[in-house]
């Protein structure tokens, strides 16, 4: 092989240009000199080796850039590309079409007002500057691969062009390619068509050892691929891939165990692997010599032996045959970029594709070998074809072209394919199908419409059972079938343009064409899965159905399509008609269907068709008939009927053939209705179901009525009604001796069973069957008579009807309104109005009024117009048994509360249109006027056998629509005066009266057996008797009209009402006077409430009562919690009903114990750093408020013995429990979860009910001074004087800290010590006031520590021995946090702070606090708890080095640990512990953790913004105490930002001490929570307001028992409380704190905490999601899901972002994220379904309804209704709630409790 020296002159970029200059100017430059410079630098560029990372691949971006890609813009553009492709769009004329491509998931809009159809979208941008805001659009997001048509004129009926391109919609259709310099469209075409010829054959290659040869490079040997499976030694070492390829039949997880034992990879390796293997559609897993990757894809092929989904795609290349590739599809973009920068190349490349090639053109072989691609490549080339070729006009129509001749092999290789239809270039037909003018010139020119349904038909064919019909099997996969339906898709697509405004002889020619190969297909349908009567035993396997209906609902849209097409033109509908008519002929042969038997009715005998249904198959699905009864109804507009000579020929079925099918199907529903057929299974119950559903009824179950309406008009009669009962099998009935001659009795297992008989001949003699039994009997007269009721009364259809496409949709909407109001949603899936073009919101609003919730929030209903009730229909032909029943139940509860008369009359009907007129000649005919006289003649005897009332009914029904009819009739002539050819009224009554109908309908009034239709048969008569010209007498004791009967009715509810409202006025008075009588009585305390209810001593804390008065307390006192000043408090003790036992308990130390049932869980609610991974600090409640535990209840009270029974029963039955079903539990007993036995609340554990009074201490031991200085300097000394013991076996679970040092209490002498006389005194009296804890029982001490241990376990996320010091501290804590939780709960309500909070709340809150008040002595040693309270105290007093600064600590956390822990600080024993009671010792730590917020807030104040503000004005001036506040505060100020060394600015005092009493609120609110449920003092009115919190300050001060905010001492010299202040001020960390190294600032007043702000239009939330990628494989994700506590998006659902947890295995990313952010628990929006989960505990979870409505108040969870969505806020505000309250746990385990759904929540 000769050695090519172009090959090392190309090494430069700059060399290679040059060579392509020559060449080209001397006119040999071809595809292969491009070839030779990219062989060279490809491998050295994109070739992997064992050192890359597969997972995330990297090239040499720049060196690409500047070799291969600039190489071809310097050599198109001859100098300078920048300027030059900017001179070249200058000279583009800009295309009026938008042609955005749209990513997965991004929104798009389409106007139902102007778009062709559902697929003519907009995008964002274009959408919001187009005249369509203000239409009714629709939203929905696309798949992906589509693009934008705004300025498509063909896509719009108007507005066709947003203000953004209208400028470019104006304009000459010159190409702008003609505009270039012609050597630059030279030299682009050679670039082009060497790209295009290179990239097609790289992508497409086969030989994946090798390159083709002339990309070989030089040290390259040709042999080596031969040399290596022959197992020779090559001359080097070439490097090889094992490269696996996608296919969408192996799952996921198959895919992630091939991988992780072929490649030996971690599991998350191989999940990243599946990830990029699907979004991709393959993935390097191996990279070595040639054995290597060949031992890999050996593993792979071993593996694939074991799963039935077929083998996997493996396949070892050569790292260069991948590097080529790679280019290839880089070359790929760059050319697609290129065509966007420029548009002018796209006309260039539209040539190009299409020139004439020896192997064919570039765009026949790019789509004969898209199935040779994987995905990203298949994307690669559809989408460089949508901008290349479908952008433009002219292109489009070659592309379509191109396509419809290759569309039978591309849907052949399609359905041998392994991915989904949205990547293959099938795909494409919707681009180009839908476009009017293209799909008009392919039928004409490329005869589209044979060619798609041609191809369809060809895979029918081969589907075909024994006699020639479409066949199905259940246990074959229907794979290849689902593939070739979309076939019929591409038919819709081209039918659902408009009717061409102009047909052609050539447009005729091709849609009659292909009109008869549909017809084909048809005539496969028809008769598909026939069934026979079981007559004996069960059907024992169900056949396969659900295929057939599916395709029959593809096909009836395109059914709809193509009669509407054959109704705009004659010549094709004559056509058509007849070809139906021919093709039905053949269907329904003599040999089939003969008139064989003969019947005699009325005079007459007739012929008809003999068939048994009882025997013979009979099948629901009759296509090609019905395709006839459409054709039908639009003769007429062309004046052409059945018998028309255009349709004179030999091979035509007469009306009695084609009407047996169908009527048939008729017969056959209603008897599987009646359960006459319920041995054929379910199978036959699924086929009836959707026979008549709403999507596919009216081209199957209006056909069929149609069909009988044709016969009705079209044959005798008389002739009609025989074939309706010899059909139903009761055509014996008319005989008058029918009861006694046919009826037999017969035992069936061992009952007697009547039975009606039939005699027939055989063989001589006379053979009897038993045919029916009574009931089967009597319910098909039933049916018959209501078939006879649609054929004469169903007119609303045009064709059939003098009526109008809306006025059908208009009838529809008025029958479901008849049932109830009904919600927009569920009307539009009644009333489907998709394929006519028409609203639903239009129709609906001439008929029916929209009313919204009173509230104005919420689903709102349409509610029927009060005038129309009069058109509805009883028995109209689309109810359900059960929506029948609905709707006459409805109206006559709607007639009883209106004082109407009941009756429910036939409603006048639209008059039929002159080719149906005669059908309503089956009401007056002989045979009809004896079957009605027979029921009833059979009716009044009250012997016969065979009789019901919905008979009678029914046969009332058609009279009174018969009547309605002659009524109209003799108007319409009357008022017309109609010319001689007009044809005669109709008239009911004469022969009626001639036949004695008329006298037995007499007979009938006051007949017993018919009351309940005495209304209905009244009108009858009475509009007969105004008809005939006269007046019928009824008896007496029988009102005659049932006008009479209403006002009767109307009587006897007046008399009943006046009776309730006098009982009512004497109860009312007995009641005042009860009152006037005992006053005093009432006045008295209440009896406490049972079951868990409020306990008497809150109540009276809240009212107020006679408690207070008999403590000795005045009424009119202001009252205190806290202090010396302390109000009295309850002392009724409190009684519950335990909920298991139901014996009730008073709660005192001598009765037995009782608990409630609480949860506790880890929160981070009202964390004020999300991001934060600090641990539980323990000792001090962090101010952050970050992963703390709270504890809610349901506030159910147990006996604990009891609680225990049940809690050991729900273990045992979960231990009892299947395995397998485990996963689905609302709670988890390992976790000690139980649910509520009252509520079903989820609980993991039980508070202790304790008493709520204290033992008093004895004696009055008032200190003479309140001194916080002295009390402070007492705690200073204690933790000076602190012994320290050095703790040498630690255990295991503590930190070294934690177990190495202990700290012991000197005692309260050794303070005393070092203090004056005066000194120790004061703070001896302050130390030693509290409440001595009472006795408590043991039982109630193990429910202490039961419920104390819980706490801890949860906040640390494990397991605590007891005697641990965290766990005392653990259970302050969530008493601390869940008050804090209360207080933003009641502030973000707006609820009064002290007013009821619910049973479930007061309960949790007295009980808790109580519980953490007396829990000490139980669950903690005394040592214990004085080492946490001096380690608490000297981080708080000392503030050691390393300790954190108060910045850190949340202060009303301290006052609860505070509280609790220094009564321990100088007890002697445990029984001298005592409980905090609001002390003054309490009061103390209440000022002290005062102080420390103040100076909180003090060092965070932002002074900028606090001098920007203004203070609030005020009339008054400032009273004495507020001056002092105001300058005390201006000194704390001071002193607090010097000793912090940070800027004191000039602040306003007014300003500074509001800014200050707005922080502290929240603060103060928190302790008074905390003292009033602690101590059961009374709350002021005012608290009880919903007051501003403003307004709440001074009255919050007064009832904590401080005087104001100021604690003089804080600011006098020398003072401790001044040390102590400068001593958290000067603390190292202050500084960083304040500068925010160390974290988020807490400012203050703390803000509630809330989900984040939503838009109002959710389209932006879709807008931004679109732009998101998956953050582990930076592909696009699929389901984006959005955390409503921090806003963060996630990629939910997915294996990409899927987390390793311990005990659990894989979660998902949302799961993952709350893990961090929510403690376990939150909410996620799914943005692109609009749902909402609630998540809990990484396996539990549940959805809600999601916060976004659409105008019609209803929300659109997987937007399927594509509405306009805006924010519900209060459904978002209770979402809020739910959450600020902690209801997340209790709300998941309610709804999982109430559904049966097995979702994987972990997955998430």
């Amino acid at each position: 092989m000769m050695k090519d020296n172009s090959s090392e002159a190309m090494k430069s970029d700059v060399d290679a240009v040059a060579i392509w200059e020559a060449k080209f100017k001397k006119d040999t430059l071809v595809g292969r000199d491009f070839r030779e410079y990219w062989k060279l630098h490809v491998p050295t560029i994109y070739a992997p080796d064992e050192s890359t990372n597969f997972l995330h691949i990297s090239y040499d971006d720049d060196s690409a850039q500047k070799l291969l890609f600039d190489t071809l813009k310097q050599f198109i553009c001859i100098d300078n590309p920048a300027e030059v492709l900017k001179h070249l769009k200058e000279l583009t004329t800009p295309a009026a079409l938008c042609g955005k491509v749209f990513r997965m998931g991004e929104a798009t809009y389409s106007c139902r007002d102007c778009g062709q159809d559902s697929t003519c979208v907009l995008c964002r941008d274009c959408f919001a500057a187009s005249a369509h805001q203000q239409h009714r659009y629709k939203m929905n997001q696309s798949v992906g691969g589509g693009y934008c048509d705004c300025g498509d004129r063909e896509a719009w009926k108007d507005s066709f062009c947003c203000s953004i391109h209208e400028r470019n919609a104006v304009g000459g259709g010159t190409s702008s390619l003609l505009k270039f310099p012609p050597e630059i469209v030279q030299r682009a075409r050679a670039v082009f068509s060497a790209v295009l010829d290179y990239s097609l054959e790289m992508l497409t290659h086969e030989n994946t050892m090798g390159l083709p040869h002339d990309l070989r490079s030089p040290l390259e040997q040709e042999g080596d691929a031969d040399d290596l499976l022959s197992g020779a030694e090559p001359l080097r070492t070439p490097l090889y891939v094992t490269m696996f390829y996608n296919d969408e039949t192996h799952t996921f997880e198959q895919v992630i165990e091939c991988l992780r034992r072929a490649v030996e990879c971690s599991q998350r390796d191989a999940v990243d692997y599946a990830t990029i293997i699907d979004r991709v559609g393959r993935s390097i897993v191996k990279c070595g010599d040639f054995q290597t990757c060949n031992k890999a894809k050996q593993v792979f092929e071993h593996h694939s032996v074991r799963h039935s989904s077929g083998p996997y795609k493996v396949h070892v290349m050569h790292t260069h045959v991948v590097a080529h590739q790679t280019f290839a599809m880089r070359l790929l973009l760059w050319l697609k970029k290129l065509i966007e920068e420029v548009d002018g190349f796209r006309t260039l490349f539209g040539q190009i594709v299409t020139e004439p090639a020896a192997d064919g053109p570039v765009l026949e072989r790019v789509m004969k070998s898209d199935t040779q691609l994987w995905k990203l490549a298949r994307n690669q080339w559809h989408l460089l074809l949508i901008q290349g070729m479908l952008m433009e006009h002219d292109s489009k129509k070659v592309f379509a072209k191109t396509f419809t001749r290759l569309y039978p092999a591309l849907m052949r290789d399609f359905m041998c394919d392994d991915h989904n239809h949205s990547d293959s270039v099938t795909s494409l037909s919707v681009q180009i199908y839908t476009v009017p003018t293209i799909a008009y010139m392919l039928i004409t020119d490329e005869d589209c419409l044979f060619v798609v349904t041609r191809t369809f038909y060809d895979e029918c064919i081969n589907r075909r059972n024994a006699q020639g019909v479409l066949s199905f099997d259940a246990r074959s996969p229907n794979t290849t079938w689902r593939r070739i339906s979309y076939c019929l898709n591409d038919l819709r697509y081209l039918l659902n343009n408009m009717r061409p405004p102009q047909w052609t002889d050539q447009l005729r020619k091709g849609f009659l064409h292909g009109f008869n190969a549909l017809l084909d297909v048809l005539a496969v349908m028809e008769g598909m899965d026939s069934s026979v009567r079981q007559m004996g035993n069960h059907l024992e396997f169900d056949p396969e159905w659900q295929t057939a209906f599916t395709l029959f609902g593809k096909l009836s849209i395109v059914i709809y399509h193509l009669m509407d097409w054959c109704s705009s033109d004659r010549m094709v509908l004559v056509k058509a008609y007849r070809a139906v008519l021919r093709k039905l002929y053949g269907k329904l042969s003599e040999e089939r269907l003969r008139p064989s038997a003969t019947v005699t009715a009325a005079g007459k005998t007739f012929r008809v068709i003999e068939f048994d249904m009882w025997q013979k198959p009979v099948s629901l699905h009759l296509p090609l008939t019905r395709m006839l009864a459409g054709l039908h109804l639009h003769l007429g507009r062309f004046g052409l009927q059945f018998g028309s000579p255009e349709f004179e020929m030999e091979d035509r079925p007469t009306i009695q053939q084609i009407m047996e099918t169908s009527l048939r199907a008729v017969i056959l529903t209603t008897q599987v209705r009646a359960g006459m057929w319920r041995r054929n299974g379910t199978s036959l119950v699924s086929q009836v179901h959707f026979y008549s559903n709403v999507r596919i009824r009216s081209e199957i179950q209006d056909r069929d009525v149609q069909i009988l309406q044709m016969a009705a008009a079209l044959e005798d009669p008389d002739e009609f009604i025989m074939t309706l009962m010899l059909r139903y099998g009761i055509h014996h009935w008319l005989a008058p001796d029918f009861e006694g001659v046919m009826r037999r009795t017969t035992e069936v297992d061992g009952e007697p069973v009547t039975y009606f008989v039939e005699t027939v001949q055989e063989g001589g003699k006379t053979v009897t069957n038993f045919v029916q039994t009574v009931q089967e009997f009597t319910h098909n007269l039933e049916e018959m008579m209501l078939v006879l009721i649609h054929v004469f009364g169903e007119r609303y259809q045009p064709g059939v009807g003098e009526v109008t496409r809306e006025d059908c949709l208009k009838k529809e909407i008025i029958q479901c309104l008849c049932i109830e109001p009904t919600p927009h949603s569920k009307l539009s899936k009644l009333v489907v109005a998709e394929n006519h073009n028409v609203s639903i919101e239009q129709l609906a609003d001439q008929v029916a009024e929209f009313k919204l919730p009173q509230n104005g929030t919420g689903k709102g209903v349409y509610e029927l117009k009060p005038e129309l009730y009069s058109d509805y229909n009883p028995f109209w032909y689309h109810y359900t048994r059960e929506e029948q029943s609905r709707a006459e139940g409805a109206q006559r509860r709607r007639k009883r509360l209106a004082d109407e008369p009941a009756c429910l009359p036939p409603p006048q009907l639209p008059p039929f249109t002159p080719e149906f007129r005669a059908a309503r000649n089956v009401a007056v005919c002989r045979a009809m006027l004896d079957v009605l006289l027979t029921v009833l003649r059979r009716s009044a005897d009250l012997t016969a056998r065979v009789f019901s009332e919905t008979l009678f009914q029914r046969a009332l029904f058609l009279m009174g629509l018969a009547l309605n009819e002659e009524e109209r009739s003799a108007a319409g002539a009357t008022a017309d005066a109609g010319p001689p050819e007009q044809p005669p009224a109709f008239c009911f009554s004469q022969p009626a009266q001639q036949c004695g109908i008329v006298d037995a309908l007499q007979n009938m009034v006051g007949n017993p057996r018919v009351s309940s239709h005495a209304d209905l048969l009244a009108w009858v008569n009475a509009k007969l008797n105004r008809l005939l010209g006269r007046t019928a007498a009824a008896p007496e004791s029988q009102p005659s009209t049932s006008e009479e009967a209403g006002s009767e009715q109307k009587k006897r509810r007046a008399q009943a009402a006046a009776r309730r409202a006098r009982i009512l006025g004497q109860m009312q008075a007995q009641q005042k006077k009860f009152i006037t009588q005992n006053m005093t009585a009432l006045a008295e305390p209440e009896e406490a409430e049972p079951s868990g209810a409020l306990s008497a001593e809150r109540a009276a804390a809240v009212t107020g009562s006679a408690m207070d008065l008999s403590e000795g307390a005045e009424p009119d006192r202001w009252p205190v919690c806290l202090g010396p000043r302390q109000s009295a408090r309850p002392a009724a003790p409190a009684e519950y009903t335990c909920i298991l036992c139901q014996a009730t308990e008073q709660v005192s130390s001598t009765r037995p114990a009782m608990v409630m049932a609480a949860f506790v869980q880890l929160s981070t609610v009202l964390s004020r750093d999300r991001a934060s991974t600090a641990a539980n600090p323990v000792l001090y409640v962090p101010s952050s408020l970050h992963r703390l535990p709270h504890t809610s209840s349901c506030g159910h009270a147990m006996h604990a013995a009891c609680w225990q029974r049940h809690f050991e029963n729900v273990c045992q039955r979960e231990r009892r429990r299947a395995h397998r079903l485990r996963h689905n539990m609302s709670y988890d007993v390992q976790k000690r979860e139980f649910l509520c036995p009252l509520c079903q609340c989820l609980s993991n554990t039980v508070v202790p009910l304790v008493p709520a009074r204290m033992v008093a201490l004895d004696g009055d031991d008032r200190p003479p001074a309140d001194n916080i200085n002295v009390w402070v300097k007492g705690l200073q000394l204690a933790c000076a004087h602190t012994v320290v013991q050095v703790d040498e076996s630690p255990g295991a679970d503590h930190s070294v800290e934690q177990r190495r040092v202990r700290y012991r209490s000197p005692g309260l002498k050794t303070v005393l010590k070092h203090m004056t006389q005066r000194e120790g005194n004061q703070f001896r009296a302050q130390v030693r006031l509290g409440d001595r804890i009472a006795e408590i029982p043991t039982s109630t001490r193990e429910m202490m520590i039961t419920f104390a241990m819980v706490p801890c376990m949860v906040g640390l996320d494990g397991r605590v021995e007891l005697g641990d010091r965290r766990v005392p501290l653990l259970t302050l804590q969530t008493c601390a946090y869940t008050l804090h939780t209360t207080e933003q709960l009641l502030r973000h309500t707006g609820r009064p702070l002290l007013a009821e909070l619910g049973s479930r709340g007061d309960i949790c809150l007295t009980q808790l606090t109580h519980v953490c008040a007396t829990m000490l002595p139980v669950v903690a040693e005394l040592g214990t708890a004085q080492a946490s309270c001096l380690g608490l105290l000297r981080l708080l007093l000392d503030q050691p080095a390393g300790g954190p600064p108060v910045t850190d600590m949340d202060a009303f956390g301290l006052v609860v640990i505070l509280c609790s822990l220094t009564t321990t600080l100088f007890a002697e024993h445990a029984d001298g512990i005592q409980a905090p009671s609001g002390s003054l010792q309490d009061l103390q730590c209440v000022r002290l953790s005062l102080l420390l917020h103040l100076v909180q807030i003090l060092l965070t104040l932002d002074v900028a913004e606090l001098t920007r503000q203004q203070p609030m004005e005020t009339d008054d001036e400032p009273a004495a105490g507020d001056q002092d506040e105001q300058q005390w505060l201006a000194e704390l100020y001071t002193l607090v930002r010097s000793a912090a060394g940070v800027e004191v600015a000039d602040v306003s005092p007014p300003l500074l001490r509001q800014y200050v009493a707005g922080a502290v609120t929240p603060f103060l609110r928190c302790c008074a929570l905390y003292f009033h449920f602690l101590t059961g003092v009374r709350a002021p009115d005012e608290l009880l307001q919903p007051l501003p919190l403003a307004a709440q300050y001074p009255h919050l001060l007064r009832y904590l028992g401080l005087d104001s905010l100021c604690v003089p001492q804080a600011t006098d010299c020398q003072s401790v409380l001044q040390d102590l202040i400068a001593k958290w001020c000067r603390h190292p960390d202050i500084g960083p704190y304040l500068a925010g190294s160390r974290g988020p600032i807490v400012r203050y007043p703390l803000s509630v905490n809330t989900l984040i702000p939503l838009p109002v239009d959710f389209s932006e939330l879709i807008n931004k999601v679109s732009d998101f990628t998956c953050p582990s494989s930076d592909g696009e994700s699929r389901v984006p899901a959005m955390c409503l506590a921090c806003g963060e998006l996630l990629c939910s659902q997915s294996y990409c972002c899927q987390v390793q947890v311990e005990h659990i295995g894989q979660i998902g990313a949302c799961n993952a994220h709350l893990m961090r952010c929510g403690a376990g628990s939150g909410v996620m929006l799914r943005i692109r379904e609009c749902r909402v989960h609630l998540l809990v505990n990484k396996v539990r979870g549940a959805s809600v309804p999601p916060p976004y409505v659409d105008k019609f108040g209803e929300m659109d969870q997987g937007l399927n209704r594509g509405n306009p969505l805006t924010l519900w806020r209060e459904q978002y505000d209770k979402l809020n709630r739910l959450w600020i309250a902690h209801g997340i746990p209790e709300e998941v385990t309610r709804l999982m409790e109430d559904s049966f759904s097995q979702t994987d929540w972990q997955n998430l």
